[in-house]
Parts: structure tokens; sequence; C-alpha cells
């Protein structure tokens, strides 16, 4: 089971560039918790896994929104525990 321990931080903003220009990082357990029930809920969640790297996010992007929970290396093994389809990508 995915927790807090397991995360880094969130974005949550408009779609397009995520430098923070279009919304926001949080590092709060808070928005870590909301972040990690609202995507695991979400049957249009993605799974990214950074090449080069042992991290990775899960994320679900709507027309209006980027939602972005990026994971440690231990959260990375649980997401693919869970059978999320992953996508590598460079990070």
């Amino acid at each position: 089971m995915l927790t807090i321990d397991h995360t880094i931080r969130t974005y949550a903003g408009q779609p397009g560039c995520m430098c923070g220009c279009k919304g926001t990082y949080n590092t709060s357990v808070r928005a870590r918790k909301m972040a990690i029930k609202a995507l695991l809920n979400d049957p249009n969640v993605q799974f990214e896994y950074f090449i080069g790297s042992y991290e990775g996010c899960l994320s679900v992007t709507t027309a209006t929104r980027n939602r972005v929970l990026y994971l440690n290396e231990e959260g990375v093994k649980i997401a693919r525990s869970m059978g999320l389809k992953e996508r590598r990508v460079y990070g």
C-alpha cells in the first residue's frame, strides 16, 4: 500500500509547463495524502518511471488540471506491484 513515506511531493496546476508558473509544488503531509487518495481512485492514473533515476510519479491530466504525485524508490516498487501500466520517461 502506498503511503506518504513513499512520496516526495505533489504538483497541481494547469496543463502545460510544470516549472511552477502554472501551478504549485507541495511537500506537506496533507497534500501528499490527498494526492494518494485522488490519484489511486482515478481510473486514468498514469505511472511514469524516470530513466536514470530511481524515482517516478503517478499523474492524471485533464483538460483543465495536471495532478502529479512524485514517488521515491520504494514508491516506484509499490506502484509496480499494484499492476499500474508503466511508462518510462527521461526525468
